[in-house]
Protein backbone atom coordinates (compact mmCIF):
# COMPACT_ATOMS: atom_id res chain seq x y z
CA UNK A 1 0.00 0.00 0.00
CA UNK A 2 1.21 3.43 -0.87
CA UNK A 3 4.98 3.89 -0.68
CA UNK A 4 5.84 0.69 0.92
CA UNK A 5 4.16 -1.18 -1.70
CA UNK A 6 5.76 0.47 -4.65
CA UNK A 7 9.10 0.14 -3.32
CA UNK A 8 8.43 -3.63 -2.11
CA UNK A 9 6.80 -4.08 -6.02
CA UNK A 10 10.26 -2.80 -7.49
CA UNK A 11 12.24 -4.70 -5.79
CA UNK A 12 10.13 -8.05 -6.22
CA UNK A 13 9.91 -7.12 -9.91
CA UNK A 14 13.70 -6.96 -10.24
CA UNK A 15 14.92 -9.70 -8.33
CA UNK A 16 16.42 -8.12 -5.19
CA UNK A 17 13.61 -9.25 -2.71
CA UNK A 18 12.94 -12.73 -2.08
CA UNK A 19 9.22 -13.30 -1.86
CA UNK A 20 9.35 -16.60 0.04
CA UNK A 21 12.13 -15.06 2.53
CA UNK A 22 10.06 -11.79 3.17
CA UNK A 23 7.12 -14.20 3.62
CA UNK A 24 9.52 -15.97 6.19
CA UNK A 25 10.58 -13.24 8.04
CA UNK A 26 6.84 -12.08 8.36
CA UNK A 27 6.17 -15.17 9.43
CA UNK A 28 8.75 -15.31 12.22
CA UNK A 29 7.54 -11.51 13.09
CA UNK A 30 4.24 -11.88 13.71
CA UNK A 31 4.85 -15.15 15.65
CA UNK A 32 7.45 -13.62 18.15
CA UNK A 33 4.32 -10.85 18.32
CA UNK A 34 2.28 -13.54 19.85
CA UNK A 35 3.88 -14.67 22.67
Amino acid sequence: EGIVGAITGRAVYQGTLSFAEAQKLADKLSRKGEA
